[in-house]
């Protein structure tokens, strides 16, 4: 429809028009995702109980969610990437739902060493993994860095894709 045409003409470098679509895929992401569930339980856990937490409940709550924000971050950056290089929303589409079928399926099935070791160093795993209530220390380090390191390393790789990509 020639939108980012006329984005790219304005005269913004290409890697700022990149990051403001990531930011607001991101932002509508987490909103859909964290804030409508985790309001809609707090608020039904209040009418329910009429009291929220304890303390440790809340600690449990703000860093699961917190962490699961930060691997949805990693996430989007993948999906925002896969946007630009499909360049077609139904494409897009279709390759979002078959990564992460593709990644519930490798966690599913027995993998050699290496490939566990890889798979547990990254977003897809986190997922499940930010909302143990058990975490340890090295688990909350583990998905941080992560959640970063994903999220970097797929915005850098998106922003140098829709540099060179030739909008028609």
């Amino acid at each position: 429809t020639g939108v980012i045409k006329n984005q790219i003409i304005s005269g913004k470098h290409r890697s700022l028009i990149y990051f403001a679509k990531y930011v607001v895929y991101t932002a509508a992401a987490v909103i859909l995702t964290v804030i409508i569930p985790v309001g809609s339980g707090l608020i039904l856990k209040l009418i329910i109980s009429g009291s929220i937490f304890n303390g440790d409940h809340l600690i449990y709550l703000l860093t699961s969610f917190g962490l699961f924000t930060l691997q949805l971050a990693g996430y989007t950056a993948i999906i925002t990437l896969i946007a630009i290089m499909t360049g077609d929303s139904g494409k897009t589409i279709i390759f979002s739902i078959a990564l992460t079928l593709i990644m519930f399926v490798i966690d599913q099935i027995p993998m050699s060493d290496l490939i566990s070791k890889l798979y547990n160093y990254s977003i897809f795993h986190q997922f499940g993994t930010v909302m143990n209530p058990e975490m340890t220390a090295g688990d909350i380090v583990t998905a941080v860095s992560t959640g970063v390191i994903s999220t970097v390393v797929m915005l850098l790789i998106g922003m140098y894709v829709f540099g060179k990509k030739e909008i028609k």
